[in-house]
């Protein structure tokens, strides 16, 4: 089972590898971020992704670590692995555990462990 602190690389339909390496807390105890890999090239490098994260049709969902002066925490987002655009969907939370996705949904939870409701965003 996967969660914030705790989640694995994942192999997509055409066989990229897509990893978050480089790792660390955000605070002790608190969830992981790091660098996005694909394969052996560095996506985004001014940017530190967080886990689980799912991939559909050829885009990534993925939490995205944003720090301001109004917001401190993660925004989920969509990164399409052709281009490696990124589009930020509406989810904003201090963590994003993401559950699952199908053809229209991407369901998710703001806990660590998943024990809190699971809510869901459209895909666009």
């Amino acid at each position: 089972m996967s969660d914030p602190v705790f989640y694995s690389d994942i192999t997509t339909l055409s066989g990229d590898i897509v990893s978050v390496k480089y790792r660390q807390e955000v605070c002790q105890g608190g969830p992981t971020i790091g660098r996005l890999f694909i394969g052996d090239k560095l996506i985004l490098p001014s940017m530190y992704f967080g886990g689980p994260f799912l991939v559909k049709d050829r885009c990534l969902y993925i939490p995205v670590r944003k720090k301001s002066i109004f917001f401190n925490g993660f925004v989920l987002t969509e990164v399409n692995l052709d281009t490696f655009d990124l589009r930020a969907l509406k989810a904003k939370s201090d963590v994003i555990n993401l559950k699952s996705i199908d053809n229209e949904n991407i369901y998710f939870s703001r806990s660590y462990f998943g024990d809190e409701k699971v809510e869901s965003i459209k895909r666009m």
